[in-house]
Parts: C-alpha cells; structure tokens; sequence
C-alpha cells in the first residue's frame, strides 16, 4: 500500500486590512436660519413660561422673537446697540 501525499493545510490567510476610514461628510445643516448663531437656554418659573407661550400664541409669533425683543431691550437700557434677531412675520412661524 502507497502513502499518499498530503500537502500540509494551508495557512489562514490574514484578515483583510480595515479600510482607511472615510473623511466624515460635512454635516447638511438641518436648520440654516441657525447658522452663526448661538443658542441660550434659562430655566424660568413654569407660570413666566406659560405667559410667554400664551403671548407669543395672542401676538402670533414666536417665543423666540419675543425673547430676542426682551433681548434688545436689555442692551438698549445698559446703553448697548441692539443686536439680537428682529421679530420674524407671523407668516414664517416655524417653531
């Protein structure tokens, strides 16, 4: 009876090298009425919000054009321009 030849197993093959990562995509800016702009969160009483959402709701606007009129009229009193954003239409209301 003849042996038989066998060739040895072959050795694994290394595992494929990972991919160079792809550079991250430049985000879509989802909302770009907010570009340059900085956002300012306060905690308020529960009742002051309430009456800031129901006078924002009975002048049509946002409470964020209320909050930025408030804003204005702080820099004016300490003797500073105004520079927050102006109050939008009620027509581009996206809030």
């Amino acid at each position: 009876m003849g042996t038989r030849f066998r060739p040895p197993p072959a050795e694994p093959s290394p595992p494929p090298a990972p991919a160079a990562p792809a550079p991250p995509a430049a985000p879509k800016e989802k909302y770009p009425n907010r570009i340059g702009k900085k956002a300012v969160t306060c905690y308020t009483p529960e009742m002051s919000w309430e009456q800031l959402r129901a006078l924002s709701i009975r002048e049509r606007t946002t409470t964020m054009a209320l909050v930025n009129e408030a804003l204005n009229m702080l820099f004016q009193s300490r003797g500073l321009p105004r520079l927050a954003e102006e109050s939008r239409p009620a027509e581009a209301m996206t809030e």
